[in-house]
């Protein structure tokens, strides 16, 4: 079995094409059990607004396991697959690793020390392993990967003065309206990045808040965590005729098609005798239809619009930022370390196995020769022979690990240990693969390495 990560993200995709790719969570569960059926034994599927990912076991040789996850996406997604293999990106071993912490460290992130995608890491390994699709190896990479966010995050300042997308958004709505006060807001949405936007549009004193949303328990606890309360709740059906009145307006749903339409908005802005109206669409797949930033007097942004803005406040985090790839490293380091050991343990429990059974077979034979023996100095006799075995594959043992942490062909020495001592039963080491194609361009894990 191999370690694979396959995906889409900011870096490689445009918009317009990475919302063809999105797992919203309606079909999750759907995809991880077709995922099985490509092979995969071990899966986790990370889909957020900028990226859509798979991470797998799977068995055969590296450019299989491209393959086969290569086309599971253009399957799944109905994608044709020259299409999938131009925007993806593809790695093994060391390189998923460390991408992975990469990504919950924020620092493979579209705005640089945000904080949503760590959560979205944890969210994505807890659908996975509720599942049943993890096993131990998976558990500790993400496990760690999550830890690694948090130390990150506390270590270091990346996620000081961060310029996040909601923010970004206001940002932009200041520059057409000037002052967002008397300005009213529509909220379509009621998930984080909905709640976010909605906050900074009231810290910017707007004026009034509508919020729109499929769940209206959901809709009314958006409403209620605001700092005032100055907004009602809309049924989602009565998004255009909020329109009229709105002057900015959020969408961040997990709908898969498109909820606001040109001809919904056309009409809206007839009514509203075609006064501005700023939309922001922050959801992959877009809300909005694109041919709706066309429309007289309509400001459309979507998520790859506000990349620029983000990038500004980049420049006092990038100290930051490299202090925090070192955490990753070291991170990185160590998890692989876990795994190489890990993988000789077997070899290692088979050779204690087989040196304690002959001992025991030995003391047996010597305690039914000995008589008068008593129960106390039978025991010494057996805890003698535990004892001669354990000191005597202490140093093989250690230095089996060291072998496998250091790489110096531990598979040798697993095989030599299993012909010298007559170890008959597999003892689970895998082999370790490479890189066949590079990440997307700026992560610094790209490029064929030794994994």
């Amino acid at each position: 079995m191999r370690l694979h990560l396959f995906g889409v993200n900011h870096r490689t995709t445009p918009v317009e094409i990475r919302e063809r790719f999105a797992f919203d969570p309606e079909v999750i569960l759907r995809a991880g059990e077709e995922l099985a059926r490509f092979g995969a034994d071990e899966r986790v599927i990370l889909s957020t607004c900028n990226r859509a990912e798979v991470y797998a076991m799977l068995p055969g040789e590296d450019e299989e396991g491209e393959r086969l996850l290569g086309e599971f996406f253009a399957d799944f997604h109905g994608v044709d697959r020259e299409i999938v293999l131009r925007h993806s990106y593809h790695a093994m071993g060391d390189a998923v690793t460390r991408h992975l912490l990469r990504v919950a460290s924020s620092l493979d992130s579209m705005v640089l020390g945000e904080s949503e995608v760590l959560r979205q890491v944890r969210e994505a390994h807890d659908i996975a392993r509720d599942r049943g699709w993890t096993g131990a190896s998976f558990n500790r990479l993400f496990a760690c990967a999550v830890e690694t966010g948090k130390r990150v995050r506390t270590e270091t300042a990346i996620g000081q003065s961060t310029t996040s997308v909601a923010s970004a958004a206001v940002d932009l709505a200041r520059k057409l309206f000037g002052s967002l006060e008397r300005r009213t807001v529509l909220v379509v949405g009621a998930g984080e990045m909905a709640k976010q936007i909605a906050g900074y549009l009231v810290g910017a004193d707007a004026a009034g808040v509508l919020v729109a949303n499929r769940s209206r328990a959901r809709a009314d606890a958006l409403l209620e965590s605001l700092p005032r309360a100055l907004g009602s709740v809309i049924e989602i059906d009565g998004v255009g005729d909020a329109l009229i009145g709105a002057d900015l307006v959020a969408t961040s749903t997990g709908a898969t098609e498109p909820i606001l339409r040109v001809d919904m908005v056309r009409k809206a802005m007839k009514r509203r005798r075609n006064r501005p109206l700023f939309i922001v669409d922050i959801a992959v797949p877009r809300d909005v239809e694109p041919a709706v930033g066309d429309l007289y007097n309509v400001f459309l942004y979507h998520i790859d619009h506000l990349r620029d803005v983000v990038r500004d406040g980049e420049i006092c985090r990038q100290a930051a930022a490299a202090l925090a790839a070192e955490i990753v490293e070291g991170e990185v380091k160590k998890f692989h370390r876990w795994l190489d050991e890990r993988r000789v343990v077997p070899a290692i429990a088979l050779l204690r196995q087989r040196g304690h059974a002959v001992a025991d077979a030995e003391v047996e034979r010597v305690l039914r020769r000995l008589e008068g023996l008593s129960p106390e100095d039978e025991e010494a006799v057996r805890h003698l022979g535990n004892a001669i075995v354990s000191k005597l594959l202490h140093d093989p043992t250690v230095r089996l690990k060291e072998a496998a942490a250091g790489e110096r062909g531990a598979r040798r020495y697993v095989e030599a240990l299993k012909y010298l001592f007559a170890l008959r039963q597999e003892s689970g080491l895998n082999g370790r693969g490479t890189v066949p194609r590079t990440l997307p361009e700026g992560s610094k894990e790209s490029g064929i390495e030794r994994v």
